[in-house]
């Protein structure tokens, strides 16, 4: 399939494992970079590798997504190393079980580990993704509107989400 994608720069927030190392792959194979932000190198380092492999190029960038400045830090190089970037990709979440038991400092942390990020990536690529004409995909779940019962940090964030991307 060509979905005209050939040389485009994707920043993909979690893209090591599960639904995201799909992602990375899906816009690899169609000539995409795909910039991978996350914690961890070994799982990144082996897709990147895999990638390769398969003619493609996906490269791993060392961030905690909860940390702003690095998360903008790493954006800025990502755009000076390519020039453009040309989507964002809001994949990072944890379904962190943070219910109302678990108190609100453990809600805090769960938006900030699922919602506070993709606000601050999309922010910080802002210029490149306007001067590119660029998109944002952001990666929801069906808990933001059948909720999943202790889980209220994550069901809100990702009912943030939702609004997040209308607005």
């Amino acid at each position: 399939m060509n979905l005209e994608l050939a040389s485009k720069v994707v920043v993909i927030s979690g893209g090591a494992k599960g639904i995201g190392e799909a992602i990375t792959i899906s816009f690899a194979a169609e000539g995409a970079v795909a910039c991978i932000l996350g914690r961890n190198p070994v799982e990144a380092e082996e897709l990147c590798a895999r990638v390769a492999e398969d003619g493609g190029r996906a490269e791993f960038f060392a961030c905690e997504l909860t940390d702003e400045n690095a998360v903008r830090e790493v954006v800025g190089v990502i755009f000076k190393k390519y020039g453009r970037i040309d989507c964002v990709v809001n994949n990072a979440g944890v379904n962190d079980g943070a219910g109302l038991s678990s108190g609100v400092e453990a809600f805090r942390e769960s938006l900030e580990k699922n919602i506070v990020h993709c606000f601050v990536l999309v922010q910080a690529a802002m210029d490149a993704l306007i001067a590119s004409r660029g998109s944002v995909v952001n990666v929801g779940s069906k808990c933001a509107s059948t909720g999943q019962g202790g889980t209220n940090g994550y069901d809100a964030s990702k009912g943030a989400m939702n609004a997040l991307t209308r607005e």
